[in-house]
């Protein structure tokens, strides 16, 4: 299973790049575009600074869309005016990625939310986790299989 698709976007003007998962690009590439020429005459021209704020899916977003909009407009890396408040993101860049874009990204998580925790890394401990109890229940009669059901517990 692969959760970062190969496609690359640029992060900064020396020409560093990231993998990150395609579905959250496309949709940051086409909120990029469409909020462009309000952050070049309000962020750009008259020195605004750009917030960007998301939840779940919606942080992965803010947070590769604050990654387009600072490789379009260099003035707004140079000046740190773009900053990110992503709540409970899911894994959306690589470790590269999601390092560089330390400086200007918050990301708020509950400490029992299991969606930004996910990763291929933590799915296969989960599944040995699940192997070594479903061992467990099988010693005990409680497999699928055997006679005892964990349901008649």
């Amino acid at each position: 299973v692969e959760i970062c698709r190969g496609e690359n976007i640029i992060i900064s003007s020396d020409g560093s790049t990231v993998r990150c998962h395609e579905g959250v690009l496309l949709c940051s590439r086409r909120l990029a575009e469409e909020v462009r020429d309000v952050v070049q005459t309000l962020a750009v021209k008259s020195d605004y600074c750009v917030r960007i704020v998301g939840h779940s899916l919606g942080a992965s977003v803010a947070v590769i869309t604050a990654i387009l909009l600072r490789s379009m407009f260099s003035t707004l890396a140079d000046r740190d005016a773009v900053r990110v408040h992503a709540f409970a993101p899911p894994p959306a860049l690589d470790v590269d990625g999601a390092t560089s874009c330390a400086p200007f990204v918050t990301s708020v998580v509950n400490n029992a939310d299991i969606i930004p925790r996910g990763s291929v890394a933590n799915l296969a401990v989960l599944l040995e986790l699940l192997t070594v109890i479903d061992g467990k229940l099988e010693k005990l009669g409680m497999g699928l299989g055997g006679p005892k059901r964990a349901a008649a517990l």
